[in-house]
């Protein structure tokens, strides 16, 4: 039932540009037959009743108005999107036309954040859900009563017309191909056609023989146009759509034309002399009928001033502007029934945008996470211990951390040590569902780099922020496995160097080694194998080079537990320029350094 209320919302919100649209194209028919007027409604009433339309260039129903009709069906359809996540380090991330796999994104040291939906998929589908089953049940409360009463005073009419005689054939002249017979019934106060398969004329008795002629031409060409069950189809859709005001004033509009049409019919085929009997006919029979209900059926019921001038001013149209209204019609009709074509015309290209469409729904939250996880790292690098505490969602744990000291009574607090530590706006984080992954990069004066993983909740507030629930940090010292390795090298830059951080590393080292200073320190550096352990904090294997080239290298380190990693190492030559007190009496000299650094 709630897909059935979204689908009535859809077709509700669609029908309000169709209406304006009709409202207006009137404007330019007013000298114009009003058969053309009653025609351009029955559109809008076919728009009310159709969820599904034909797609034509010649639309004019413009995209965003059928966009809006999509928005309830896209947001409902928010918790079926994407539950798979993205990589963002910073938010430059690529194209998914370009996107590479996961692992080589990391890798190449660029900025994605995994992203997950999953809370932001219940929320919306819980709230659609919701809205659903109250609107839903709003509706029905809203249109039962309508259909109650419209089916009520149809068995009260027809109870009233039991009694009814059948006027005598002699009485009336019975058209070729006319099939609805003619009755008169002291219950009634005014003329109509009654019966949806097989309609019947019904006359107040009493009416004069001049009226009786006029007021049976009308009711035929009722009959004849099915004027009647197009009345009552209306009327059950409106009951439909009872919640749109405009639908109502359709409904209206749609009955007055249908009756000057009707009466300009009248006039057409009897002839224009007798429009001030027959406007005098309209006038006797003006009644309001209430053994009828308010539902308008009657000859004498709509809006009897204005079919009267109408009847008055009325003249044979002209050729021209009988063909202006005809065409005009048929161009509305195109238009109006049919919407826009997409752009995307395959069933795989809309499923696409589709989920696009609910990406983009679970972006605000998401950017939402990414900003808290994002403060919190880089109040960790900072070693920002008050920031971090007001982040914190569990404050009682996150002061039982060890890396946590509570200073100045209890005021303040400072986190951290000097060295290794990670640098700042020197980290990558990975998001999914309601919990992150943060990589710092510890660094000290060697050129090697220490991966830390901090595991961490990011817990909802009824505010709609965001907290930080601090889990777990591990730090890869010592990395054993090949799964440790993994972990510890699967984001962002961890090991790799490039431009002015290379530099800085590289000619450190360098400059040491040419001075002789600390060699059992940096040392490992000058072959690819020892490095490739000292860099990468490898421990308890075994390392070997397998191919070595004049600047690259391939080396292999089999962990304890048998498995086996393959590192590509590059060389750096450095020339280091000593001065005279650096170079032991000699008034300059020059040594060339070459360091082998992981690359990938």
């Amino acid at each position: 039932m709630e897909r059935l209320f979204f689908i009535v919302i859809k077709m509700s919100i669609v029908s309000l540009y169709c209406i304006g649209f009709v409202l207006f194209v009137r404007l330019f028919l007013k000298k114009a037959p009003k058969i053309y007027s009653y025609l351009l409604w029955m559109i809008v009433f076919i728009r009310l009743i159709c969820p599904v339309v034909l797609e034509s260039p010649v639309s004019l129903v413009p995209s965003a108005v059928t966009g809006m009709e999509r928005t309830f069906y896209t947001e409902q359809q928010a918790g079926l999107g994407n539950r798979e996540g993205q990589a963002d380090f910073g938010g430059q991330g690529p194209e998914k036309e370009n996107a590479l796999p996961y692992e080589e994104q990391v890798l190449k040291g660029k900025d994605y954040a995994k992203k997950g939906s999953d809370t932001n998929t219940n929320l919306s589908l819980g709230k659609w859900e919701a809205l659903g089953r109250i609107g839903a049940g709003i509706w029905i409360l809203g249109m039962l009563p309508l259909i109650g009463y419209f089916g009520w005073s149809l068995i009260g009419i027809k109870r009233k017309l039991a009694e009814a005689k059948k006027l005598s054939e002699a009485l009336h002249e019975r058209r070729k191909g006319e099939c609805a017979s003619i009755y008169v019934s002291e219950q009634i106060k005014t003329a109509f056609v009654f019966g949806f398969m097989k309609p019947e004329i019904y006359l107040p008795k009493g009416m004069k023989q001049e009226e009786l002629e006029y007021v049976i031409r009308h009711e035929q060409i009722h009959v004849r146009r099915w004027d009647y069950r197009i009345r009552i189809m209306a009327f059950l859709i409106v009951c439909i759509h009872w919640f749109n005001p405009f639908v109502w004033l359709s409904y209206l509009l749609m009955g007055r034309d249908m009756e000057m049409s009707c009466d300009e019919r009248v006039l057409k085929e009897m002839g224009p002399e007798i429009k001030k009997a027959y406007s005098n006919s309209l006038l006797s029979l003006a009644v309001c009928d209430k053994s009828l209900g308010k539902i308008p059926i009657a000859f004498g019921e709509q809006d009897i001033r204005n079919r009267i001038l109408n009847v008055l001013s009325y003249k044979k149209a002209k050729t021209g502007i009988t063909l202006f209204g005809m065409i005009l019609c048929v161009a509305v009709a195109a238009g109006l029934l049919t919407n826009q074509r997409d752009k995307k015309e395959t069933v795989e290209a809309i499923a696409e945008e589709d989920k696009k469409d609910t990406m983009e729904a679970g972006e605000e939250e998401h950017q939402q996470k990414e900003a808290v996880a994002k403060k919190w790292a880089e109040a960790f690098s900072l070693r920002n211990g008050n920031e971090l505490y007001n982040l914190s969602w569990d404050k009682e744990a996150f002061l039982q951390w060890e890396l946590v000291e509570s200073v100045n009574n209890g005021k303040e607090y400072s986190f951290g040590w000097s060295s290794p530590w990670p640098w700042s706006e020197d980290y990558g984080i990975v998001i999914k569902d309601d919990m992150a992954d943060i990589y710092y990069y510890a660094v000290t004066s060697k050129p090697s780099v220490n991966v830390w993983k901090e595991a961490v909740e990011l817990v909802r507030q009824e505010d709609g922020s965001y907290l930080v629930n601090h889990q777990e940090l591990n730090m890869y010292d010592e990395i054993k496995t090949k799964e440790e390795f993994e972990q510890a090298y699967s984001v962002g830059e961890s090991y790799l160097y490039y431009g002015e951080e290379q530099q800085f590393f590289t000619e450190g080292v360098a400059y040491q080694l040419a001075l002789g200073n600390q060699q059992e320190m940096y040392s490992p550096y000058l072959e690819p194998d020892t490095s490739a352990v000292a860099m990468l904090y490898l421990s308890g294997g075994n390392v070997e080079v397998k191919e070595k080239k004049e600047k690259e290298a391939l080396v292999s380190y089999t962990f304890s537990d048998g498995s086996v990693i393959e590192i590509p190492m590059y060389q750096i030559q450095n020339l280091v320029q000593l001065a005279e007190e650096e170079s032991n009496g000699e008034e300059q000299s020059s040594r060339m350094i070459s360091l082998w650094v992981p690359w990938k």
